[in-house]
């Protein structure tokens, strides 16, 4: 009679090891799925305001744009004499108007990258 209860006691005693060690295991996946999903929820949120202000710089860019191209639509008929000239001088202020930009892109996305690393929940 003693060794049915010491062995029922010892089934029960290896099922409660067997559930710890089962429950310890799931802690600690659980755990590392955890961690996973924060890194990857501050990726997202890295992307999602690098989009945002890609969006907006993006906005601003044709903003000028359209200016730039008003302004000089308007001077064409006021130079409308000297076209030849006006086409070549336009030219070149394009030019350094697009190297400008470009710059200024690049500037902007590198403080944008600094703006967002320093902002990280």
């Amino acid at each position: 009679m003693h060794t049915i209860k010491f062995e029922q006691m010892q089934g029960t005693m290896k099922c409660l090891i067997e559930s710890i060690a089962t429950l310890r295991k799931n802690k600690y996946d659980i755990q590392d799925q955890s961690s996973s999903l924060q890194d990857m929820s501050n990726i997202f949120y890295r992307n999602a305001r690098k989009l945002q202000w890609k969006t907006k710089w993006d906005q601003y860019n044709l903003y000028i744009l359209i200016a730039v191209l008003v302004v000089w639509a308007l001077l064409f008929f006021v130079f409308h004499n000297h076209m030849v000239a006006y086409i070549l001088v336009s030219l070149v202020i394009f030019a350094l108007l697009f190297a400008v930009q470009h710059f200024a892109t690049m500037c902007y996305l590198a403080q944008l990258e600094r703006a967002i690393a320093l902002s990280e929940p």
